[in-house]
């Protein structure tokens, strides 16, 4: 799956068999930048863009209890 996101030819790369189908993976024209994991990352589809996660949320802050 990381291999489409990013544009590889996987029918060539793993020589997949498609049958009779034949239809090329459709490529998302866009730009990942860097990602260990597919869970880092998400499509966001009003932007038509990759973003990481992380950005999806409020960052969560750890307050130290009061003494």
């Amino acid at each position: 799956m990381q291999d489409l996101i990013i544009g590889e030819n996987v029918v060539e790369k793993y020589n997949v068999d498609l049958g009779e189908a034949k239809q090329d993976p459709m490529k998302i024209p866009n730009k990942i930048g860097d990602f260990k994991s597919l869970f880092e990352i998400y499509f966001d589809q009003d932007e038509m863009k990759w973003i990481n996660w992380f950005n999806t949320v409020e960052r969560y802050h750890v307050y130290k209890a009061m003494s």
